[in-house]
């Protein structure tokens, strides 16, 4: 029988003769892949065992200190050490002893004097025995794992619904009131205009939370792919500051912008995207009514840096714990009656990563803004 296992099989071997300690270990010395312990005194193995792995006991039953059975029970007593096969060592007539040995947990016996052959053959299967029991243990904490995983995927699906639900239903009803208005009533031109406006505005929202409940469900379960290419960030930036304007506009909100036009990262477009959205819309939502947001995109060796600076709220330092934590409301409140789920810098921080870079937000405190800091590698042609 060929025992496969991922380290060497620990072997502890106990007996106060020491002729038969050095037979035993001599015996065990043959088996391959294993390491060989040896104790003249049960406490002393016992006081081993504490702290160590055991794939094997061999012990004697009688031992001044303590009897073979005894040793047993308390071997069994310890953390992990229920199910590791024990050898016990008797002699050919303790027929009764080993009736006592086997309902106290021994699995099976050798008898004095010690055949080398058969002590090969009987350690060899127990260690087949404790290689399939770690084999199975392996498995279990793997799919324990798993289900735990799959509890977590279930649950956050759960809470992005609840999310969904409640968070697309305002926009929706805004919408479907604005389009019968539009449909029943007489409009003017202009007001015609304005509602088409509004209702392109609150679907563009509902877009934006659709695609966070999307891309939350995907790096969770593993699906997000990414279509790596050279990427001008500057660029990339400056599209979407672009973008968000006329949300920016609608409050009175201004942009510095400033941008390396030259650096280059390696990443996913439409990830990068999202990345720089978030952080553009965060600024939006959150910084009070007639501010500036300054977006800057520099590089600092080889490294390239997006800053976006806003002049809201601050962070406060516990709500600095759990900025990028799923399903956080924290502390400041939007400016502009925008709805907040909770998720965006959740997301954002794990696209950062999973692309191969890092983000995070300073503040000076209440009242007094917040820089949130994007970093890539630079990319060389």
């Amino acid at each position: 029988m060929t025992i496969q296992h991922e380290r060497m099989m620990k072997i502890v071997i106990v007996d106060d003769q020491p002729i038969n300690l050095d037979v035993l270990k001599r015996h065990a010395g043959k088996l391959p892949e294993t390491e060989i312990i040896a104790f003249l005194n049960p406490l002393e193995a016992l006081q081993y065992c504490k702290t160590e792995s055991v794939d094997l006991i061999l012990t004697d039953y009688q031992m001044p200190e303590m009897f073979g059975t005894d040793f047993m029970t308390e071997f069994r007593s310890l953390p992990g050490k229920e199910s590791v096969p024990i050898i016990m060592i008797t002699a050919e007539s303790q027929q009764e002893l080993r009736y006592k040995a086997l309902e106290m947990g021994a699995n099976d016996f050798l008898n004095k004097p010690i055949d080398g052959t058969e002590f090969i053959a009987r350690a060899r299967n127990m260690l087949a025995l404790r290689a399939a029991q770690n084999e199975l243990l392996k498995k279990n904490s793997e799919l324990e794992i798993l289900n735990k995983k799959l509890e977590e995927v279930s649950t956050l699906k759960t809470h992005l619904m609840a999310i969904a639900a409640n968070d697309l239903s305002d926009p929706l009803g805004s919408i479907i009131q604005f389009s019968d208005t539009m449909l029943s009533g007489r409009p003017t031109a202009e007001q015609h205009a304005q509602y088409l406006r509004i209702i392109q505005d609150l679907a563009n929202r509902m877009n934006h939370i659709i695609r966070e409940v999307l891309n939350s469900e995907a790096i969770e379960s593993g699906k997000l792919i990414f279509a790596q290419r050279p990427i001008g960030l500057g660029e990339l930036v400056k599209f979407n500051v672009g973008i968000a304007l006329h949300r920016a506009t609608e409050k009175k909100q201004k942009f510095l912008f400033h941008a390396d036009q030259s650096v280059l990262v390696k990443g996913d477009e439409i990830r990068l995207q999202e990345i720089v959205n978030q952080l553009i819309s965060n600024a939006i939502i959150y910084s009070p009514i007639g501010s500036t947001i300054s977006v800057r995109v520099y590089s600092i060796g080889e490294i390239v840096r997006l800053e976006v600076t806003d002049e809201g709220p601050g962070i406060s330092e516990e709500d600095m714990k759990n900025l990028f934590k799923k399903f956080q409301r924290l502390s400041a409140k939007p400016t502009g009656g925008e709805s907040s789920n909770g998720i965006g810098l959740s997301i954002a921080k794990q696209l950062v990563e999973l692309q191969g870079g890092k983000i995070w937000a300073t503040s000076a405190g209440v009242g007094k803004g917040a820089t949130f800091t994007v970093e890539f590698p630079i990319y060389h042609p």
